[in-house]
């Protein structure tokens, strides 16, 4: 039993794979990725809520797991919050040990605050972006619905089959909460509600332990006509995950020999990606492409639409965004050096700000670290304004000019206002502070 827990944690755990992906190129995707962490924390949690007997073992395991979960992504609790949950009603964990496990995990939140601050700023942003994202919320169940209907299928399917065993055995309600049908339906809902806001992952892997319970159940059950349904749609339900896994496993470890790397010597860890040579040297025309053909994307944006409906997944553009990066890099060492000055600090009116990371320079608070026109722009406001006052540099990115950097511009236009507009490279502007 502890082989058949262990063994598909392990595979999933052996290589950076997303199970869900939007470009064909095959490719190690995954790496350092927190929805992944979160699905592998969600697979041992209720490995532990449906095997682990020792209720000390058991207690230290939710408390140790939730607090990873809490600190990893916020979806990971909510998840984690549920499954507990069910778990006490299911008679697997007794309710004092789950306070326990509870008053575990806020006091250690407590140290952290009292000696950082940050569980206060964290949640207080949590629930901002949880005010931002409420419309979309359906949409989000749709979209997950639709892209793993490989897995959600067959697995209401089986619960199905499960709920006519149950009505035919007559199960009682104490029975049918500790009963696979309803761990099944527990976990079911507890991880769609956590992969709603998750965009990759190891999606639904969580599931695995609960059909090892059914597998538990029903195999020795020779004599039950259920019992053949039972074991397919189990194997329907865990096939799919496993196969992709090793397909996009077996196809990025076969092509990564021939992949190169890109020239992007200034970025560091982020810079150690490698692709394709033909969408390296794609990236490359890009790059150059962008700036001589400005008011031919600037006409895109003004109509709403990006250089490319999926531009954001395909693999030469994040190798595009990278030589950008590091083109701003050399620019601004360039403009440093010929100037005498070194800047304090950068703010990108882009997703991200690589800046100060790369150059060791000091972040400006109250602002968003990921900036998404659809999911995590808030309004600016004068706390944002007077933090960006201080800021030496606002960087531009312009390769390519699209409406979502666009909108950005346009949203911290009043950061703009009194700074020296200079042309550092091709693809950037910085506005500087006088």
């Amino acid at each position: 039993m502890a082989l058949a827990i262990l063994i598909p944690f392990l595979f999933f755990a052996s290589l950076p794979i997303n199970l869900h992906s939007l470009y064909p190129s095959p490719g190690f995707d995954g790496f350092g990725y927190y929805n992944r962490h979160v699905a592998l924390l969600l697979y041992l949690l209720l490995a532990a809520l449906l095997f682990v007997e020792s209720r000390v073992l058991l207690t230290t395991l939710v408390a140790v797991l939730m607090m990873a979960l809490f600190l990893v992504k916020v979806t990971g609790p909510v998840s984690g919050a549920a499954l507990v949950g069910y778990a006490v009603l299911a008679g697997r964990m007794r309710l004092r040990d789950a306070v326990i496990a509870a008053s575990v995990v806020i006091a250690c939140l407590f140290l952290i605050e009292l000696t950082t601050g940050m569980v206060y700023a964290y949640v207080e942003d949590i629930m901002n972006l949880a005010m931002l994202n409420s419309a979309s919320f359906l949409r989000r169940f749709l979209t997950l619905g639709s892209v793993k209907f490989n897995v959600i299928a067959p697995c209401l399917t089986l619960i199905g089959v499960l709920a006519l065993a149950a009505w035919r055995d007559r199960l009682s309600p104490a029975t049918l909460l500790s009963s696979p049908l309803g761990w099944l339906s527990a976990s079911l809902f507890a991880l769609v509600l956590g992969e709603t806001q998750n965009s990759g992952s190891l999606e639904f892997i969580g599931l695995w332990p609960v059909l090892i319970l059914i597998l538990k159940d029903y195999y020795p059950r020779a004599d039950d006509r259920l019992r053949t349904w039972v074991l397919v749609l189990v194997m329907a339900v865990s096939l799919p995950s496993a196969i992709i896994f090793l397909e996009r496993g077996a196809r990025a470890l076969v092509s990564a020999p021939r992949y190169q790397a890109l020239d992007v010597p200034d970025l560091g860890p982020l810079g150690r990606v490698s692709l394709k040579p033909e969408l390296a040297a794609r990236a490359i025309a890009q790059i150059e492409r962008y700036p001589k053909y400005t008011e031919a994307y600037q006409d895109l944006a003004r109509r709403g639409l990006l250089p490319s409906a999926t531009l954001f997944s395909e693999i030469d553009h994040q190798a595009t965004w990278l030589l950008e990066v590091q083109q701003g890099v050399s620019a601004i060492k360039r403009w440093e050096a010929s100037n005498q000055r070194q800047l304090n600090g950068f703010f990108a009116l882009d997703f991200v700000n690589p800046f100060n990371h790369l150059l060791e320079r000091a972040a400006p608070l109250h602002v968003a670290l990921g900036i998404d026109t659809d999911r995590t722009n808030p309004k600016v406001t004068r706390e944002m304004l007077e933090a960006l006052r201080d800021i030496d540099a606002i960087m531009r990115p312009k390769c390519p000019f699209e409406f979502k950097r666009a909108a950005i511009w346009g949203q911290f236009s009043q950061a703009l206002e009194g700074r020296q507009l200079i042309a550092l490279s091709p693809c950037w502007d910085m506005y500087l502070r006088k």
